[in-house]
């Protein structure tokens, strides 16, 4: 199952991106500038002691943007009582592959066909 348009519907800032976009009707200011610097600051912290970082959420209504949701075949597998890593890390990469495999089926009807999938 992988959803095609969940980035859209908040609008977020990355601190690591330095050239954010400023949201419509604060462009210029003085206030969005500190924010912009404030969170360039909190995240490159973070991501010094956490090695990720959290995207900030500009507001808190979501914007209207369509959600298509697709749904791929099913991923048979033997059960089995006890499983080792090597087994969890062969069930892992064959649901990646599919995963990749969907998206790539499916990304030019939903407006990303130049647009490759990063699992990681």
């Amino acid at each position: 199952c992988l959803g095609f348009g969940e980035n859209e519907i908040f609008d977020t800032l990355y601190g690591m991106k330095q050239e954010c976009e400023e949201p419509e009707g604060k462009k210029g200011s003085g206030v969005w500038k500190w924010v912009k610097r404030t969170v360039v600051r909190i995240q490159n912290e973070s991501k010094r002691f956490f090695t990720f970082t959290f995207p900030f959420v500009t507001k808190i209504v979501p914007n209207r943007h369509p959600v298509n949701v697709v749904v791929g075949k099913p991923i048979h597998f033997e059960k089995t009582s006890v499983l080792n890593a090597t087994e969890v890390d062969k069930l892992h990469a064959k649901y990646c592959d599919e995963v990749k495999k969907l998206y790539d089926q499916h990304k030019a009807s939903y407006g990303q066909p130049n647009v490759e999938i990063e699992i990681l």
